[in-house]
């Protein structure tokens, strides 16, 4: 059986740099828990994808950022996923605008990192 894929796959292509806004929507914690499976091969996709390609780096940061909080979720090297997130915090506090993803990362490391 064969893959559907979706419209944006389609516009951006499979692994285009034009995924990572529409992925990190569906990464967001309204829309998925990042204890689905589906959630770390999302968070995965992302990184590489921002990894590979020139991305705006406040998206990177929320990939990395959105992957830490998955591998926090599913039990996986839980100071690892502290010290991602840490370091996603850092490089986007670092940038010359204001990054979307700091409020969320600083209430999770709130939570998490007591």
């Amino acid at each position: 059986m064969s893959r559907r894929c979706h419209p944006f796959e389609i516009l951006y292509g499979r692994n285009g740099p034009g995924l990572m806004e529409v992925l990190l929507g569906v990464g967001r914690p309204s829309s998925r828990s990042p204890t689905q499976p589906s959630a770390r091969a999302t968070a995965e996709r992302l990184v590489k994808i921002g990894s590979d390609h020139t991305v705006p780096p406040d998206q990177l940061g929320s990939a990395h950022f959105l992957l830490a909080r998955v591998r926090w979720a599913q039990g996986e090297d839980r100071p690892g996923a502290v010290a991602m997130a840490r370091e996603a915090r850092a490089r986007l506090t670092a940038l010359p605008y204001p990054a979307d993803a700091l409020p969320r990362i600083d209430r999770w490391l709130a939570q998490v990192a007591r």
